[in-house]
């Protein structure tokens, strides 16, 4: 039962991923659709009820959770990755 722990673990990572994905998906679209700076600042700019800050912050943050997830989901999932590029590798 040393693998059991890794059963639990991959539908919590992979729920995790979803939604931090979403948060870097939103803000990215936010922070893309965003006027300069200067001119955010002196509009009072938002987005979602967010200014340009703090879509910065939240976008920065989400993006090293994101990394972080995806590092621990390929470290669970290592072994299948294996195999399915052993598969892939065939002739």
């Amino acid at each position: 039962m040393v693998g059991n722990w890794k059963i639990k673990l991959r539908p919590i990572i992979s729920i995790l991923l979803l939604i931090v994905f979403l948060i870097v998906a939103v803000t990215g679209i936010g922070l893309a659709q965003a006027p300069s700076g200067k001119i955010a600042h002196a509009t009072a700019w938002t987005f979602l009820g967010m200014d340009k800050p703090t879509l910065e912050s939240a976008h920065t943050l989400s993006g090293i959770a994101m990394i972080v997830l995806v590092v621990v989901h390929l470290a669970i999932n290592l072994d299948m990755l294996v195999n399915e590029l052993k598969v892939l590798t065939r002739k």
